[in-house]
């Protein structure tokens, strides 16, 4: 157990890496923020619902599911339509990466308690406004 262990440790929208200094960084396209007592960021541009698309995080624990749902059914392509029509919808994942990705987990609330975990074989779809999206991928 590390540091990175204790729940919502790095708050809202941030990641924690042990091995980092300081160990909680804002995910892409996100900021610190004074609004979380705890560091959490928020978004640094909003959401439009109509305009998002979604970005892809690899290598990251994936947030708290307490306010989450899933549906072991559907196929992650079916996921993110389904969540793109919600504008409710923050995030969305693959349910079991056991046997290739399959079924649907979807997060409705702030992503909290996330943990950069490089043996994860988890991708993690997070909302973002389409401006934001655009401009990570004209940096890669």
């Amino acid at each position: 157990m590390d540091d990175c262990d204790y729940y919502e440790k790095c708050g809202a929208h941030a990641s924690c890496n042990i091995n980092n200094f300081p160990p909680c960084n804002c995910l892409d396209g996100f900021v610190h923020s004074r609004k979380y007592t705890n560091g959490g960021c928020v978004r640094r541009t909003s959401l439009s619902c109509h305009g998002d698309e979604f970005l892809k995080f690899s290598g990251l624990k994936l947030p708290d599911t307490e306010r989450s749902w899933f549906d072991r059914s559907i196929s992650l392509q079916d996921c993110r339509i389904l969540c793109m029509k919600n504008c409710s919808c923050t995030a969305y994942a693959a349910l079991d990466v056991s046997k290739g990705a399959t079924g649907c987990l979807v997060w409705f609330n702030d992503l909290i308690d996330i943990k950069e975990f490089t043996e994860s074989d988890h991708d993690i779809y997070i909302r973002m406004a389409g401006t934001e999206v655009g401009t990570r991928l004209s940096l890669n």
